[in-house]
């Protein structure tokens, strides 16, 4: 049984980059929000496998709480508040799709050996004797947390900001699930009440600024005006 929780947090970990990976080139909103939308529902997966394998019931709100948060309401609200700014749908990366994905790949790397130089060859070992590959799942959560700040870089629209923001927060909470064993149930609740406050005001200045600029493209908001 435990044996087969830890193949299956290395199946949800896997689908969490690989969907942020593939996102990194993607130039219609629907799509990115939909790749953003499977990454968080398998970090509800791990966070759902580890709660097993640690028989840890209190990580069960936190995997409802992803799903409702990050993989419903949030890539609704996002999508509907580009509907209601009558924007495109058809977002405008700085780069190519071919290179995109080269510095997804270069970032992914640099997660790698950043992992594994950190001391975990060897993880926590469960009752029946498995050891648990910890390096790799926080390799994961790194990856995760470097594709994010890739897309902050390589975007210049708000909502692709957004969702870069965002999977840097799902590559966090992979790492606080793999690494620290899950945070407490109210700092819990605390973080998705804090994501939803960011979101809800990043949707708000995506408003503003297209209510200003007729677009959501950053590079407009280089000058300062009064």
């Amino acid at each position: 049984m435990t044996t087969d929780m830890v193949s299956l947090e290395g199946v949800c970990a896997g689908c969490m980059l690989l969907t942020a990976f593939f996102s990194m080139g993607r130039k219609r909103l629907p799509t990115l929000l939909r790749h953003y939308a499977l990454s968080s529902a398998c970090l509800a997966g791990l966070i759902v496998t580890h709660a097993v394998r640690t028989s840890h019931p209190a990580e069960y709100a936190g995997a409802v709480a992803t799903i409702l948060v990050k993989v419903v309401v949030i890539p609704l609200a996002i999508l509907a508040t580009a509907h209601r700014c009558g924007e495109s749908l058809r977002l405008k990366p700085i780069t190519r799709p071919v290179v995109s994905y080269a510095l997804a790949v270069a970032a992914v790397g640099g997660a790698y050996l950043m992992s594994r130089r950190l001391p975990l060859e060897i993880g926590p070992t469960s009752p029946v004797g498995h050891i648990i590959p910890l390096w790799s799942l926080v390799f994961v959560a790194l990856a995760l947390i470097f594709l994010g700040f890739l897309m902050l870089i390589i975007r210049r629209d708000l909502f692709s900001q957004i969702i870069g923001f965002l999977t840097v927060e799902n590559g966090i909470s992979a790492f606080a699930v793999v690494a620290l064993g899950g945070v407490p149930f109210l700092m819990e609740m605390g973080i998705f009440a804090v994501i939803g406050g960011g979101v809800l005001l990043m949707a708000v200045l995506s408003q503003q600024v297209h209510s200003l600029y007729r677009s959501h493209d950053t590079a407009i908001l280089s000058d300062l005006i009064d």
